[in-house]
């Protein structure tokens, strides 16, 4: 459906290959012009330009390869253990059954186990997030990041004269 000049909304699963996919052809809105910390700088995130996003994938691309993927494995796995150890989930191997536990926001717990994950992998360290409640204030800076990010985002791609302010 379009719901502007150069605003389209998609409601189809088929359709998220060919907008995201490898050989899309579909160009990054100026949505993405907000992100890079200084002018000139671009990530693969970033990048508008599909030629400098392709350089940057291509450098990105031995991480995600069958191979890198397959050593980090047991990262994953240990991650994991954590993660059902402190629901109070039972191991095959326990000769005593616990009973139930308490309940869980498991939203919640799924993100203290995605960012123990990313940390293992791409800090060589969990945050610790599964055992403890220490570093758990983190997610919601983020999510607050990444709110005011799209606020900030949609007041620079449009002119002022444009943008409708809702109390």
């Amino acid at each position: 459906m379009r719901f502007g000049p150069n605003s389209l909304s998609i409601n189809s699963n088929t359709a998220l290959n060919k907008i995201y996919g490898f050989n899309a052809n579909v160009r990054k809105s100026e949505f993405y012009s907000v992100f890079p910390p200084t002018k000139d700088t671009f990530n693969t995130h970033s990048s508008i330009d599909k030629a400098a996003h392709g350089r940057k994938r291509r450098v990105l691309s031995h991480a995600f390869s069958d191979g890198a993927i397959k050593q980090m494995e047991r990262y994953i796995l240990a991650n994991i253990r954590s993660f059902c150890d402190a629901l109070g989930a039972e191991s095959p191997n326990a000769s005593e059954k616990k009973g139930w536990t308490t309940g869980r926001n498991m939203a919640d717990w799924c993100n203290y186990l995605t960012f123990d994950i990313m940390g293992d992998l791409c800090f060589g360290k969990a945050f610790g997030m599964l055992e403890r409640p220490d570093n758990r204030f983190a997610i919601e800076l983020i999510g607050n990041a990444a709110h005011r990010h799209l606020i900030v985002s949609q007041l620079y791609s449009k002119p002022l004269s444009k943008v409708r302010f809702v109390d």
